[in-house]
């Protein structure tokens, strides 16, 4: 049985989907077979992958839906290779109409059974839209990751998706605490800087020091990498970068947690 590994957040735009295609990359360059679940209606993570989910014929979309007997697709269909040797199963629009008509129902693990067999690693980048499928990316799960970055949303969204899962009926199925938190640094000095934390405060090392009073010795502090956007542009994960940022190293000690992990 794969290692399922979910990346979440209820806000949008932490780095999550980042830092998710960049320990999936790592864990391929590490002799690891690996599946990405792109769970974004935007399939940012297919894009960073080098796949245009808009040419793809099918997606998780059809792979939940299949998973709760509502359509016969193979499961082959639902997953394609990429030139990284991570397979990925996109992320699609059709996935905003599948989290609303299958809202209650638990599709994804039972999904994932029929897909994950030959692989040591299951990479889920969950949607941060939807508080449902968090919650099923989460049950789904061995470990997971909680991705934060300096704004003061990031910040009360870690701490109100901690109260949510305290909350949950059957929280035993869901471990509060997140194997790791991940402080993303997204900006590293300048004029840009200054405004960011005169807009969203309370500043980097402020919002850092609040994440470390919640999570302790769980978080991992991911540099600023202005390699990123590059990354996403040319549909390549850091990993695969022919001379490889010594920020992007964060990700392959990641990467190297999780095969540890996957040995308990």
């Amino acid at each position: 049985m794969p290692h399922r590994t979910s990346f979440v957040h209820t806000k949008g735009g932490t780095g999550k989907t980042t830092a998710a295609v960049n320990v999936a990359g790592f864990l391929s360059r590490k002799d690891q077979h690996v599946l990405l679940v792109d769970g974004d209606p935007e399939g940012h993570a297919t894009r960073n992958l080098g796949l245009e989910p808009e040419r793809l014929e099918d997606s998780l979309h059809e792979l939940l839906l299949s998973g709760v007997g509502k359509k016969d697709n193979g499961w082959r269909d639902c997953v394609y290779p990429t030139a990284y040797g991570i397979d990925v199963v996109p992320g699609s629009r059709d996935l905003h109409d599948t989290y609303i008509e299958l809202s209650g129902e638990n599709a994804l693990q039972p999904s994932l059974e029929r897909v994950e067999g030959r692989y040591d690693h299951v990479i889920i980048d969950a949607p941060s839209s939807y508080r449902h499928v968090v919650t099923e990316a989460l049950k789904a799960a061995h470990d997971y990751f909680l991705v934060l970055d300096s704004s003061i949303f990031s910040q009360q969204g870690g701490q109100t998706l901690k109260s949510f899962l305290k909350k949950l009926p059957n929280r035993h199925e869901v471990r509060v605490n997140p194997t790791k938190a991940l402080y993303l640094e997204k900006v590293d000095k300048g004029p840009l800087k200054r405004l960011k934390e005169g807009l969203f405060g309370p500043g980097e090392g402020e919002a850092e020091r609040i994440a470390r009073g919640v999570f302790g010795d769980r978080l991992t502090k991911l540099p600023y990498c202005s390699e990123v956007v590059r990354s996403q542009s040319e549909g390549r994960p850091l990993s695969h970068f022919e001379n490889v940022p010594k920020e992007a190293r964060v990700y392959e000690q990641l990467a190297e947690d999780l095969i540890e992990y996957s040995w308990r």
